[in-house]
């Protein structure tokens, strides 16, 4: 990975020479600083100010794994295009789709998030967030030991759905998601939007994409020619840059806004 403020020079070079641009940004961690609780997760009033300005020059994109009706109540922005639970439900203007997930696994999904469930008594601090497409199990308000017993009893409960053509389970940061397998995630839903725009608009797009989590690696290895940031620099990433931490996206953020302004 390079230091995307190293970079800059070159990456605002693509950025004006591009046809069309499409910013696309996870939520939590990327343009909302991690918050103790999903529920105090808040867009900064200056990084909305941008993204509203942004949305004059370019396509912009929210892809997260917040559900859609969340995610849209936290930006609030009318243009910008949401994505949610991983790409599984989406509103592009007034066009929305759920990818649909089977009975049996919503049978299964509901199985095991009973059994996240009743590990709240023996961990107070766990929040278990149900969402359509699957559930998340949050515990970053638990001791650095607590964590650790909690990450044990999980990995028995992961360890029985392993073998699942119904669930799949991956972490983040302190948090622990468990969806639906329906073969969307937040990379497939990228390549999907930009086919999606150059169809409709006839135009070649430029893709720029950051994020700060495990499941933005999918939309790094699948966007191999775009511009991909990953927050905090990461060996394993398969993103192309590294902004060094939350508070330099909003910087990012200006650079590419004076970007697309000054450009011919």
């Amino acid at each position: 990975m390079k230091d995307f403020r190293k970079n800059i020079s070159f990456i605002l070079k693509q950025l004006k020479s591009a046809e069309v641009v499409i910013f696309m940004f996870d939520f939590d961690g990327t343009l909302s600083p991690i918050a103790p609780t999903p529920k105090q997760a808040f867009l900064p009033v200056s990084t909305k100010k941008i993204l509203e300005k942004l949305c004059k020059f370019s396509f912009v994109a929210i892809i997260t794994g917040r559900s859609l009706e969340d995610i849209k109540k936290k930006v609030g922005i009318k243009k910008i295009i949401y994505a949610g639970n991983h790409g599984t439900e989406w509103q592009i203007g007034k066009q929305k789709k759920t990818i649909k997930i089977s009975r049996l696994s919503c049978q299964k999904l509901a199985e095991v998030e009973r059994k996240f469930k009743d590990l709240v008594s023996r961990y107070p601090s766990l929040l278990v967030d149900e969402k359509k497409q699957g559930f998340s199990v949050h515990y970053r308000k638990l001791s650095a030991s607590r964590q650790s017993k909690f990450s044990k009893e999980a990995e028995k409960i992961i360890a029985s759905y392993k073998r699942s053509k119904f669930i799949s389970f991956f972490y983040g940061k302190k948090v622990l998601e468990a969806v639906a397998k329906t073969g969307w995630n937040k990379g497939k839903f990228a390549k999907f939007l930009i086919g999606y725009l150059k169809k409709k608009y006839k135009k070649d797009i430029l893709p720029v994409y950051i994020g700060d989590d495990t499941t933005d690696e999918s939309v790094f290895l699948n966007l191999k020619t775009a511009i991909t940031a990953r927050v905090s620099r990461d060996k394993k990433s398969f993103a192309k840059y590294f902004i060094k931490n939350q508070r330099d996206v909003n910087k990012a953020l200006h650079y590419f806004l004076n970007a697309l302004y000054k450009r011919d």
